[in-house]
């Protein structure tokens, strides 16, 4: 069970050796825990292929134990799509085609009903794979012919029910509305006359056939351990004759009966004798409070079994925030192991036991991290930087009594968290993998505050407010000063955060706080803030809209530079997403961006074609007929075009793609090429674009020093890597993206676009009020060298999604109290196989703030709780202004501390080791030994003796 499949490589041209080298030596190492215990999380930072990982586990499991028993991997119903592609990626590149072909579900399980047929399937016929949705057990609805064997079963042999029996057959067909083959009384008759096991053959009888049997076995066995007296007591209500009210008493039974039905699920999957050797659980994080997918794994009292208790032989977990999820939480993730099937009911207690010391350590290390926290609270800037000056590290050791007493208590709190660290790791290690990506000098760029701002000399600080905009952001400030002042209310002034984002962001947290925040953000609305500070917001308003028509008048410090910053970025052939929060910020972004890209073009153009700028139409309508000619059929441009991409796509490609494949990506190429947004940027305007221009386009270079060529090849080599379902979405939605003037039509419409508007096609926005299916295509197309160039999203991109291939620009327009949103933003870009991988160029991060305002007090809190978040193992942050006031006026925590004081978990450290090397004890002084003795005693009884050995060793 401990080896890695021989059918499984890791190593494929994706991805880089050293990734594939971790990939395998994770695998190999949870392989090895599995052996003796029932799970674990792996835990590794987003980007950084744990689908594949999962995968390489699960085969490794299938092949060790014959296939005879499926693997389920349950997933967020928004990826839902993404793992059965990732796993035709994973089949075509990483398993070898030595064994017999596994199967797996080609579409996500949604329902328990669809889970449980899957093991009714024969041996020639059975899924080894199994992908279901986190709702799949936990939504407790099936379909009508489960249903309906649900009511036989709890009306068979109940003789004071034989009138509702009998008049069953005559209801059916309202009762169960979604199933018109029960409007046939005869055949319904005929059911309930016969077990499920034979209605197939009953329906095939009677001219209706099924693809196949309607109801699963499992459920039929389940049956009969199932307390059917609720669902007895609703059909005892059935009418029995026909009146004037019939239909609306079959209506209201109707509703009673899906209720009664959902109720005996909990029952029925617990009682389902359906056996699978691992469960996979992505995006674990899921299971930290009680919800529908956590209850699954739990015991609802004394005895009694999990729904899930007894179904898997093993878990693996997998989540990129651990430590967001706060240690008691984590240690609820890692505690729903128990409802693995144990071989011995002593494991149980044993495992049960386990976890327990883990938490009273964890609670130990706690209580340690927030005795720092609080220390270091209390630091005074101005010691603090004049002890600096002659040691940056005064809290390591040496002699604290040289130190101010604030000084000296953190010095010490320093020590006790430190000592502590190791006793942590020690528990924690069997149950977490966890590998964050390298830190190494320039991988990210970071980018703060007035560095946004292209070609400006000094870049220390934030944006400056400056004109019509004065006014307002003062207005702000006095009225967060009221809120902050009143510490018992607990406000938060989100109109302060709107007013940070924009003045439209603004506007709408004053009409309605609820909408002005992204539906998928997560956030709450905050609690009301004090009416006496209603007129500094309603002259705020006046301020914004002197002529009251809705029209904000003053230019926004903020949203001027990311327009500024995208339209150079787009100059120089880059892309870039940009993150915010607020709808109507959203919406602003992409307009201003798309108008700003569209000045940018005709004055490009204007310049190259000889015009004045005022020409404008001029300029648009010769843009229009140089782009026609790439395809009129006597245009030597159109056939040394289609000539010149044809042979780069084919020997990109190498052979991977079919003829029409090549002619495919080749038409793709060019109906973006020949786009204004292309044209200025690419082409020599000021010449005749003859049949030649193409090639000297194709080598113009980004400012990642790539050539035009050298993207689309790499966009043909991308396609011809990919299976063919995969390639055939991708090119669809390429076909599908326009290339025009964008117009929003009825048909088209949804919350963010305004009929009969116009947009700039390769400016878009993806919102959480942007149609699912838009998103995807969106997702796809912005990782080609093709439209869209630029993506304004929320945080409904901020996960699962991949934006990394030809982007390596982000924009964090508005910020977030909590690091691990923003680092999970950024790790849209940052992954394996990025831009900036391929070009060893930087991830380039701006993080842009306006100056003196809350949005400098937000960057602060965010930059520091960056530092302490993994210190302090998911902190949870009050949000009132009074709280973020006093955060932001700490001193920071220096970053290497936190680094020393965060829990390592990796198995791999690119020497080929499966556990990290120890590093020689430190020199320890006398007080910091007798801190840890004392914290060693007070936990004795929940420390392993082992356990505790060993940190008194590391202390010498």
């Amino acid at each position: 069970m401990s080896a890695l499949s021989s059918r499984v490589d890791l190593a494929t041209a994706r991805i880089h050796s050293d990734d594939a080298d971790r990939q395998t030596e994770t695998a190999q190492e949870i392989l090895r825990r599995l052996e003796s215990q029932p799970g674990v999380v792996l835990a590794d930072d987003v980007g950084m292929g744990k689908t594949f990982v999962a995968l390489a586990v699960a085969v490794s499991l299938l092949e060790s134990q014959g296939r005879d028993r499926p693997v389920v991997v349950m997933v967020p119903s928004s990826v839902k799509d993404k793992w059965p592609r990732d796993w035709a990626v994973f089949e075509s590149l990483c398993l070898n085609g030595a064994g017999a072909a596994i199967r797996t579900t080609e579409e996500t399980v949604e329902r328990p009903g669809q889970f449980l047929k899957l093991f009714d399937d024969p041996p020639e016929r059975r899924r080894h794979l199994i992908f279901a949705t986190h709702r799949a057990l936990s939504n407790m609805h099936a379909d009508p012919w489960i249903d309906l064997a649900l009511v036989r079963q709890a009306l068979l042999w109940q003789r004071d029910l034989d009138l509702q029996w009998n008049a069953l057959p005559r209801w059916a067909g309202r009762l169960f509305p979604n199933a018109p083959a029960f409007k046939d009384e005869d055949l319904v008759w005929s059911l309930l006359e016969k077990p499920p096991s034979q209605w197939r053959a009953t329906c095939r009888s009677a001219g209706r056939e099924l693809d196949d049997d309607p109801v699963p076995r499992a459920l039929v066995e389940a049956c009969k351990h199932v307390d059917f007296a609720a669902l007895r007591e609703v059909l005892g209500r059935m009418p029995l004759k026909s009146s004037a009210s019939i239909d609306a008493r079959l209506r209201s039974l109707s509703r009673e009966l899906k209720d009664a039905i959902r109720g005996l699920w909990p029952a029925i999957l617990e009682n389902a004798s359906v056996s699978s050797p691992l469960l996979v659980l992505d995006e674990a994080h899921h299971l930290r409070n009680p919800n529908k997918l956590a209850q699954l794994f739990e015991a609802f009292g004394d005895g009694e079994t999990p729904v899930l208790g007894d179904t898997f032989d093993r878990m693996l977990f997998l989540t990129a925030t651990p430590f967001q999820l706060g240690h008691r939480e984590l240690v609820a993730v890692i505690h729903r192991f128990s409802a693995v099937r144990w071989q011995d009911p002593s494991q149980r207690d044993a495992f049960d036991q386990q976890v327990d010391g883990l938490a009273a350590v964890l609670d130990g290390f706690r209580s340690r991290t927030l005795e720092l926290d609080r220390a270091w609270g209390r630091l005074d800037p101005a010691e603090v930087e004049a002890v600096e000056a002659a040691d940056p590290h005064w809290w390591d050791g040496g002699d604290r009594t040289r130190l101010p007493d604030r000084m000296q208590s953190a010095a010490r709190c320093v020590a006790q968290a430190r000592s502590m660290r190791a006793v942590v790791e020690a528990h924690l290690r069997p149950w977490v993998v966890r590998h964050t990506k390298a830190n190494e000098p320039g991988h990210i760029a970071l980018l703060p505050g007035r560095s946004i701002l292209p070609n400006t000399g000094d870049h220390r600080g934030g944006l400056a407010v400056e004109g019509e905009a004065v006014l307002p952001f003062l207005l702000a400030a006095r009225a967060q000063a009221e809120v902050a002042a009143d510490r018992e209310s607990k406000a938060r002034a989100l109109f302060a955060d709107g007013l940070a984002s924009s003045f439209e962001a603004y506007l709408y947290t004053r009409a309605d706080a609820a909408e002005a925040c992204d539906e998928d953000a997560g956030t709450p609305v905050p609690a009301d803030v004090p009416t006496d500070i209603d007129w500094y917001l309603n002259r705020i308003d006046q301020a914004l809209r002197p002529d009251g028509d809705g029209t904000v008048a003053a230019r926004h410090p903020k949203l001027d530079a990311t327009v500024e910053r995208v339209v150079d970025l787009w100059r120089s052939g880059e892309k870039t997403v940009v993150f915010c929060f607020f709808v109507a910020t959203g919406r602003a972004l992409r307009d201003r961006i798309a108008a700003g890209l569209g000045s940018e073009i005709l004055r490009r153009g204007a310049i190259a074609l000889g015009l004045a700028p005022e020409r404008t139409r001029e300029v648009q309508a010769t843009l229009e007929r140089i782009g026609d000619r790439f395809h009129r059929r006597d245009s030597p441009l159109r056939e040394r075009s289609e000539s010149v991409l044809r042979r780069l796509v084919r020997d990109a490609a190498a052979g991977n793609l079919t003829e029409d494949d090549v002619e495919r990506v080749m038409r793709i190429a060019l109906r973006f090429i020949r786009t204004p947004s292309f044209l200025v940027r690419y082409f020599d305007l000021g010449a005749d674009v003859d049949a030649g221009a193409i090639d000297a386009a194709l080598e113009r270079k980004d400012a990642s020093g790539l050539t035009l060529s050298t993207k689309i090849a790499a966009f043909a080599a991308f396609a011809a890597g990919r299976v063919d379902a995969e390639r055939e979405v991708l090119f669809a939605a390429l076909e599908q993206v326009q290339t025009g003037t964008l117009w929003v039509d009825a048909a088209a419409v949804d919350d963010t676009e305004t009929i009969g508007s116009a947009r700039l096609p390769n400016v878009r926005l993806a919102n959480g009020r942007v149609k699912d299916e838009t998103r995807r295509r969106l997702m796809l197309a912005f990782n080609t060298p093709f439209f869209p160039e630029v993506l304004v999203a929320s945080a409904v991109m901020a996960e699962g999604i991949d934006l990394h291939l030809d982007c390596r620009h982000v924009i964090h327009h508005d910020l977030d109290w909590n690091p691990s949103v923003v680092d999970q933003r950024t790790g849209r870009v940052d992954r394996i196989g990025s831009k900036a991988e391929r070009t060893a160029k930087p991830i380039v991060v701006y993080e842009p703030f306006v100056e003196g305002t809350q949005d400098e007090k937000q960057f602060k809190v965010l930059t520091d709780r960056g530092h302490w978040f993994g210190v302090l193992m998911g902190e949870r942050l009050e949000l009132d202004e009074s709280t973020t006031d006093e955060l932001a006026a700490r001193v920071p925590l220096p970053a290497d501390l936190a680094d020393e004081l965060t829990v390592r978990l990796h198995v791999y450290d690119g020497t080929g080791a499966t556990e990290p090397a120890s590093p020689p004890p430190p020199e320890r002084d006398p007080d910091e030994v007798e801190d840890l003795l004392a914290l060693l005693d007070e936990h004795a009884d929940e420390l392993p003796t082992a356990v505790a050995e060993a940190a008194a060793k590391l202390m010498g």
